[in-house]
């Protein structure tokens, strides 16, 4: 188990930068967990309080047992071996073959030699490398390179395994391949595993819990669906989603959701107020009775889906994009279009706060 308890990190460097703040998180046995969020929000430092490279400010942080912010430097080399890690550079040694290099840090531990003969094998089999054991770093390619570093990891048997942006020197290809590899892996281990990433299509894709992290704060922690179709506030709406979310001006008359003079539904319960409005690229209806009206620009063939491209005054995207199912035909050079809209997936916002409005409940 992995927990964070009022967890703060302040650096005194640069006039003091707050890079943590009030981090209170709880990873169960066997969870797979994504970090998700832009270059300084957090990842990093919190992924540094789990190896132990830095102290907490203030608050607790456990990990395998062992509490970190108590925790004697004398025994910080002993809790690192109980951890897994894998980086964006492979780190291999390259004068060593694969077996040798997942070998190695088995080695230096001064495992038996039986436990080694066990052990890499049944990882190399893992991560599908077994017929490549005997080949050199520089013959391998990318995808290779990165699964025996995954291997490296797992020979320790390490309760918790942590990533940090370990895909972010593929192609996208190999990113694709690899994320699966790694969920098959984790899924055949158990191994708890927390990954950090900038990139939410991953976390979306392959994760059970995904926390969303702004300006050192913890901004949302779910199921990625849960999050996708619920985010607390704008900045998680945006941060989710490919294509991302269509975000407009509107504002709220008399319980009616507007964007311009295009009157939506209504929205029972929200007072007369300026908004966002969030709609999610699939909750688009294209019909001749439309609500929202936008200028066409064209029409992008996706394969089992068709992206209608529009402009709207009010939309604080460059382009709106809707997506529907390629059995719709659509007249692409004319100069309109209207949409009627799924509720599900129209989001309004707090035009101060960015905080979620909800709407209908009571």
């Amino acid at each position: 188990m992995v927990e964070l308890k009022n967890v703060d990190v302040h650096f005194k460097d640069g006039g003091g930068v707050d890079a943590l703040n009030g981090v209170n998180l709880r990873i169960e046995d066997g969870e797979f967990v994504f970090i998700v969020g832009d270059s300084g929000a957090g990842k990093s430092t919190l992924l540094k309080l789990l190896t132990r490279e830095i102290a907490p400010t203030s608050g607790r942080v456990f990990v395998n047992g062992y509490n970190l912010a108590k925790i004697k430097n004398k025994k910080i080399p002993y809790f690192r071996r109980s951890i897994g890690m894998i980086f964006q550079d492979f780190r291999l040694i390259p004068d060593l073959n694969v077996y040798d290099n997942v070998a190695f840090v088995l080695r230096v531990t001064n495992k038996p030699k039986k436990t080694i003969r066990h052990r890499v094998p049944y990882v190399l089999n893992l991560v599908k490398l077994v017929e490549r054991a005997k080949a050199y770093p520089d013959t391998l390619s990318g995808g290779e390179k990165q699964r025996v570093a995954i291997a490296r990891a797992l020979v320790k048997m390490p309760p918790v395994l942590l990533l940090d942006e370990p895909l972010s020197n593929l192609d996208a290809r190999l990113r694709l391949q690899t994320r699966e590899e790694i969920r098959r892996i984790q899924r055949e281990t158990g191994i708890t595993t927390i990954f950090v990433t900038h990139d939410q299509e991953e976390a979306m894709s392959i994760s059970d819990i995904i926390i969303v992290m702004k300006d050192g704060r913890m901004q949302q922690v779910g199921r990625p669906q849960e999050v996708y179709d619920n985010p607390v506030n704008l900045f998680v709406a945006k941060f989710l989603g490919t294509p991302p979310i269509n975000v407009f001006n509107g504002y709220v008359k008399n319980e009616k959701l507007y964007i311009g003079k295009d009157e939506l539904f209504a929205v029972q319960g929200v007072s007369d107020r300026e908004v966002y409005v969030g709609i999610r690229p699939e909750g688009f209806i294209p019909e001749d009775s439309g609500k929202l009206h936008c200028k066409m620009e064209r029409i992008e063939i996706m394969g089992r889906d068709i992206s209608i491209v529009s402009k709207n005054d009010d939309s604080l995207n460059t382009v709106v994009r809707s997506i529907i199912t390629n059995d719709r035909v659509i007249d692409g050079t004319r100069e309109e279009v209207a949409f009627n809209l799924k509720p599900s997936k129209v989001l309004i916002f707090d035009k101060e706060t960015e905080e979620r409005i909800r709407y209908g409940e009571k």
